[in-house]
């Protein structure tokens, strides 16, 4: 199967320190999973246990980052991956989940969509995906879930250009 982008075009940021964690589906016991542990300290690793490591499409640049050694820094044209697999398909079948990571942005909306996370091969596969607004420097989150391809909301705050903020994104029911 192919990799699914973990962050895609129009997203001049850093990032570092990505945690995907994920919950068994409704009905099941409950569990939660370190899905993968992304820290970017200078290489794509994936320190969870899982092997979900990234690789980096485009050549996007490492830096000093928030935490730890270092923060990938993504101009716009690149991005990294991670497998895709049975463990990385959070979200499946109303599964809750959340995906945490330290974010800096770099330029102001623009008028373009600009992607940070997107788990899927299409822009209508969302099993999860954060956005920058287009209009704004709120985060917009989205998923597809059985009701429809595409609920979600925007975030009440917008994300300050040129600092460090720890985002957050948790679907719970």
């Amino acid at each position: 199967q192919s990799p699914h982008r973990l962050t895609e075009q129009h997203a001049p940021c850093l990032l570092v320190g990505i945690r995907l964690l994920s919950r068994l589906a409704k009905g099941k016991q409950a569990n939660t999973d370190l899905v993968g542990y992304w820290p970017l300290d200078g290489t794509t690793a994936d320190v969870s246990g899982n092997a979900n490591d990234g690789s980096l499409v485009n050549g996007p640049s490492w830096t000093s980052g928030r935490i730890g050694s270092g923060a990938l820094d993504f101009d716009g044209n690149n991005y990294m991956t991670a497998p895709d697999g049975e463990v990385t398909g959070v979200g499946a079948n109303g599964a809750d989940f959340s995906v945490s990571f330290w974010l800096y942005l770099q330029a102001g909306h623009d008028g373009n969509w600009r992607n940070l996370m997107h788990k899927g091969n299409s822009d209508s596969d969302r099993t999860f995906a954060l956005w920058m607004n287009f209009y704004t420097d709120q985060i917009y989150f989205r998923i597809s879930t059985s009701d429809w391809w595409d609920e979600g909301g925007m975030s009440a705050s917008v994300i300050p250009l040129n600092q460090w903020e720890k985002v957050t994104y948790v679907k719970a029911g």
